[in-house]
C-alpha cells in the first residue's frame, strides 16, 4: 500500500498582492494536515526582484564569498526554500489550513458514503434515514473549505503587513500603497 506523508504548507493567509503570504507547514498523510511545525512568510515568485533584495540577511548567515562568479552561483542556486521566511506560529494559518485541509477531506468521506447510502435507500430503510445527513455534513465540509479561500481574512491588514515586514527584515516602504500605514494626526 502507498503511503503519501511528509510536510506541506498549509493556510494560506495574511496575502500581500504581488508581495508575500503567511502560510504554515504542516506534517500530513495522506494530504491530510497532522500537526503544524512552524510559520513561514511565503514569497510570491512574481515578487520584484528589488524588494528580494532589500531583505536583511539573518544574524547567522555566512558572508557570501569573495568571488567574481558569486552572483551567477547565487543565481542558479535560487530554490523555493530561499523564499520562505520562519515567523512565530500564525494562529489564522493554522486554523485556515485544517479548515481547508480537513474540510476537502469531509467533503469527500461524506459524499460518497452520502452517495452509497442514497442508492441502498430503495431497499433499505435506515440508510434512506441516514442519507440526507452524510450529504448536508458533505455540503458543510464543502462550503467551510470554500470559504477559507475566499473570504475578507485573507487578506492582510496594513497593520499586519506592516509587522510581518519589521518581523522578516524588509522594508515596510515596499508595500503596495493600499498596505502602507499613515501616521494618525492625534
Amino acid at each position: 500500500m502507498l503511503i503519501f506523508f511528509g510536510t506541506k504548507l498549509y493556510g494560506q493567509a495574511d496575502v500581500v498582492a504581488k508581495r508575500f503570504s503567511v502560510a504554515t507547514e504542516f506534517f500530513h498523510i495522506f494530504y491530510a494536515p497532522l500537526f503544524p511545525i512552524g510559520s513561514r512568510v511565503v514569497f510570491d515568485q512574481g515578487a520584484p526582484k528589488r524588494i528580494l533584495q532589500g531583505l536583511q540577511p539573518p544574524q547567522d548567515a555566512p558572508a557570501p564569498a569573495d568571488t567574481a562568479d558569486t552572483e551567477h552561483q547565487t543565481a542558479e542556486s535560487e530554490t523555493e526554500d530561499e523564499l520562505r521566511i520562519p515567523i512565530p506560529m500564525s494562529g489564522k494559518s493554522v486554523l485556515l489550513g485544517y479548515l481547508r485541509g480537513w474540510g476537502f477531506w469531509l467533503t469527500v468521506f461524506c459524499g460518497l458514503l452520502g452517495g452509497m447510502l442514497l442508492l441502498m435507500s430503495r431497499s433499505d430503510e435506515e440508510a434512506g434515514a441516514m442519507f440526507p445527513g452524510f450529504l448536508l455534513t458533505a455540503g458543510i465540509g464543502f462550503v467551510l473549505a470554500m470559504a477559507s479561500y475566499y473570504g475578507p481574512w485573507n487578506t492582510a491588514s496594513s497593520a499586519r503587513a506592516t509587522h510581518l515586514c519589521e518581523e522578516i527584515g524588509l522594508d515596510p516602504a515596499t508595500l503596495p500603497n493600499e498596505f502602507r500605514q499613515t501616521p494618525s494626526n492625534t
